[in-house]
């Protein structure tokens, strides 16, 4: 298993150990946690947000779903608008049909990112 897997498993089982012990019921659920499923979770939260114009994490629907490519590469560019509070995105290029979208992700490697 790969060492990220790892230590994200064991950030599970601490957690499950700690909610296990509260008096809160609501809390006591979360000693359930699936260790495959978090994991799945915090990687599609650290790997796929957009950041707004004041520095925020964004994860928004449906751009959250389009492939990385180099920038060069890229068909699509974006930017966050602060005065609408909303990400724009556009062709940077011509796009032929049935050409996958893409945008780039910015400068680290798909291995850096995941």
């Amino acid at each position: 298993k790969p060492l990220e897997y790892e230590r994200q498993g064991a950030l599970v089982d601490q957690l499950r150990s700690l909610f296990a012990d509260e008096e809160k019921s609501n809390l006591k659920e979360l000693a359930q946690l699936n260790k495959t499923k978090f994991i799945l979770a915090n990687q599609l939260i650290s790997t796929h947000p957009f950041t707004d114009a004041n520095g925020l994490k964004r994860l928004p629907p449906l751009a959250i779903n389009l492939n990385h490519d180099t920038a060069e590469r890229a068909c699509l560019e974006w930017k966050w608008d602060a005065e609408t509070d909303v990400l724009n995105m556009w062709c940077a290029r011509a796009v032929a049909a049935g050409e996958e979208l893409t945008i780039t992700y910015g400068l680290r490697s798909n291995a850096q990112l995941m």
